[in-house]
């Protein structure tokens, strides 16, 4: 029988994490480390960063890539591998985002699931 989880709301998670070496995700009350990703895993996600960064040119969007916070609900926080959005105050911020346009994970057979 395993341990009782403790959960966190989302203003302790984000304390928390500001001052962790690593990265974080929160899901529903829950906190998930975030492991690295393989070589494979990193060109995909630069080559998918850098296609949209010079789609969006002029745009007034902007595309991100693996170290933002995307608050996607009120209960969950994650980093995607990449990221785009519109959003004036996503534009301004330095430290959450929470309109992205377009949200994108690079999966491998592990993390598929």
């Amino acid at each position: 029988m395993g341990l009782p989880v403790s959960k966190i709301d989302l203003a302790s998670y984000l304390v928390w994490e500001h001052e962790q070496p690593t990265r974080n995700e929160f899901y529903q009350g829950e906190i998930f480390a975030m492991v690295g990703s393989r070589r494979v895993h990193g060109i995909v996600a630069g080559n998918v960063f850098a296609a949209l960064k010079n789609q969006l040119k002029g745009s007034g969007c902007r595309a991100f890539i693996e170290d933002q916070k995307v608050q996607v609900a009120q209960d969950m926080v994650f980093y995607p591998d990449v990221f785009v959005t519109c959003n004036k105050q996503d534009l301004e911020t330095d430290y959450i985002f929470t309109a992205p346009s377009l949200v994108i994970e690079v999966l491998s057979t592990s993390t598929q699931a």
